[in-house]
C-alpha cells in the first residue's frame, strides 16, 4: 500500500488462530480499565477491582456476576490481581 508506519511500539495478540477456528481461547488474561475500575480476565474468571475493593467471578456458573468468590479463593484473587497490576503497569511504559 506504501503506507509508512509509525514508530510507535505496538501491544497485541495473533488473533489469526481464533479467527480461523484453529483456536477457542486466549493464552493469556486480559485487562479493561476505565476510571476508578479496572478488571483482570483470565480462563473463566473475572476479577474486578474498583479502588480498593476486589471482587472475583466464575463468568461459566455465574453469568450475572451475583457471587463474589473473592474471600472463597483468596489464592487466585491475589494472583489475578498482581496480574492485573503488572498489567496496568505496562500500560503506562
Amino acid at each position: 500500500l506504501g503506507i509508512e508506519g509509525g514508530h510507535q511500539l505496538l501491544d497485541g495478540i495473533d488473533i489469526m488462530p481464533m479467527i480461523q477456528g484453529s483456536k477457542t481461547s486466549r493464552d493469556v488474561g486480559i485487562g479493561f480499565e476505565s476510571g476508578p475500575q479496572a478488571t483482570w480476565v483470565e480462563d473463566r474468571y473475572k476479577l474486578v477491582r474498583h479502588k480498593d475493593q476486589v471482587e472475583l467471578y466464575d463468568l461459566v456458573t455465574d453469568q450475572q456476576e451475583s457471587k463474589d468468590l473473592s474471600y472463597s479463593m483468596p489464592e487466585l484473587a491475589s494472583r489475578m490481581s498482581a496480574a492485573l497490576l503488572a498489567w496496568q503497569e505496562s500500560c503506562k511504559k
